[in-house]
């Protein structure tokens, strides 16, 4: 049986069609809301006062909340906003537009070929940018592909040293172009010497591919999760999506690869199995075979051809949203609200406690139990105990705790903590990690 979030999300299937661009508004403010709630509070407001230094703020954000949004969710609406910036700027005219749009970085695309005669006569011949990593000099930023502008918006974004104003618009890039590649059509394209014969750049994606239901391939699966949605809306279904205990597992499992190629390479694999499936190949053969152009004949998908591709889409969004969270702040690791966390000497002197290697030298501190996790007191995954009593079934040896070099810590346990914000605790200050990992956001020491 379908869970309600499937149901809902097959149901827009039906809405009326816009012009494609990845996952369309829904897809990717889902996706940002996912995000932005995988990362802690002091994380949320970090990003959310970049994004405020946004060089077109008051044009494309202030200007455009709407006037219901509530207070406490203005900060994830600047950050769903931020997910479909790139989109906005397709619209933009004169030197914005030039300064701001940058069309090939919305996609990287994989040659797929129709036939293996099409494979032996275009393969070697084809253009596609397939490089991933930026060069040392760009001179012109439209050269560059989807992975390579997720490289390049990730440097600037994560970096405390660029300008407020720099990031903002990276954080724009990073949050639209890793939810596009997680969308099948952003990285892969169809190739046909009849068909589909620009060896540059094939079937665009599916945009050549004619269908009934939406127009085009690329637009049908731009719009299994919606065209447009207010940001109470986008955060309900993030929310939905995030308890779905699948669908969390399918994101929780998504955080161990955070390597972009990984992503395209996913989004090649499920473009074969499920974009270009059985259906959509027999009916562009038959469309070969009879000579006609791709354009003169449109192929009504079925719908469990729409019922795969609606949860596939499910799939990749929930992927998507916690890969950005993962990389903005390794919240997969985050002490839960309203849980009880371990912020250094315990109470209990027989629970050992060292730091998780996952924070290098200033990490959050974390527990194991005869060096073996222990689902009971929370040890897996995380830095966090359920409850005290939890620390005290513990057995392990004399307490120690793990600090940076040059410094002393204490602290207490069973101190309340808001989600995921790790702490030290001395005489002199309370510490939040500083530059733990190249790929988070920089948190300063706060005084205590």
């Amino acid at each position: 049986m379908l869970s309600p979030v499937r149901v809902a999300t097959l149901l827009l299937v039906c809405l009326v069609g816009m012009p494609a661009q990845g996952w369309w508004d829904c897809g990717h403010k889902i996706i940002a809301s996912i995000a932005f709630r995988r990362l802690t509070p002091s994380q949320q407001t970090t990003l959310v006062e970049i994004l405020r230094q946004h060089p077109r703020f008051e044009q494309d954000f202030r200007s455009k909340m709407p006037a219901d949004v509530p207070p406490e969710l203005e900060g994830e609406w600047i950050v769903q906003q931020c997910s479909v910036w790139p989109d906005l700027a397709r619209d933009f005219k004169g030197a914005d537009r030039d300064k701001y749009h940058r069309g090939p970085w919305h996609y990287q695309d994989i040659p797929l070929f129709l036939t293996d005669a099409d494979r032996a006569a275009m393969e070697k011949k084809l253009t596609l940018n397939m490089e991933s990593k930026v060069p040392s000099v760009v001179a012109n930023p439209n050269d560059l592909n989807a992975l390579q502008a997720i490289a390049l918006a990730q440097a600037t974004a994560l970096d405390s040293n660029s300008p407020a104003a720099d990031r903002a618009v990276a954080f724009c890039w990073l949050f639209h172009v890793i939810g596009d590649i997680h969308q099948p059509c952003h990285s892969t394209a169809m190739f046909s010497q009849k068909l589909f014969p620009n060896l540059g750049e094939g079937d665009r994606g599916g945009n050549l591919v004619k269908v009934t239901q939406r127009g085009n391939l690329h637009s049908l699966w731009d719009s299994f999760l919606g065209s447009r949605g207010q940001v109470v809306e986008m955060k309900n279904r993030a929310v939905a999506m995030m308890a779905d205990p699948e669908l969390s597992a399918v994101g929780e499992a998504a955080i161990q690869k955070l390597t972009s190629t990984d992503w395209q390479v996913e989004s090649f694999e499920l473009a074969k199995e499920y974009v270009y499936d059985a259906e959509i190949l027999a009916f562009l053969r038959a469309l070969e075979s009879s000579g006609a152009p791709a354009d003169s004949m449109a192929c009504t998908v079925t719908e469990d051809y729409l019922k795969r591709g609606g949860k596939v889409s499910e799939r990749r969004v929930v992927e998507a949203g916690y890969r950005i969270g993962a990389i903005l702040g390794d919240s997969k690791n985050e002490p839960r609200r309203g849980r009880y966390a371990v912020t250094g000497r315990s109470a209990v002197g027989r629970t050992r406690l060292r730091c998780s290697s996952a924070w290098r030298n200033m990490s959050r501190l974390a527990c194991s139990c005869d060096n073996r996790p222990k689902t009971g007191c929370g040890c897996v995954g995380g830095s966090r105990f359920r409850r005290s009593s939890d620390v005290r079934r513990c057995s392990s040896a004399a307490v120690s705790s793990a600090s940076a070099p040059g410094s002393s810590r204490t602290a207490v346990l069973g101190t309340r903590m808001p989600r995921g914000i790790p702490f030290f605790r001395n005489r002199q200050s309370a510490i939040r990690p500083t530059n733990v990992r190249t790929n988070q956001l920089t948190w300063k020491s706060k005084p205590s």
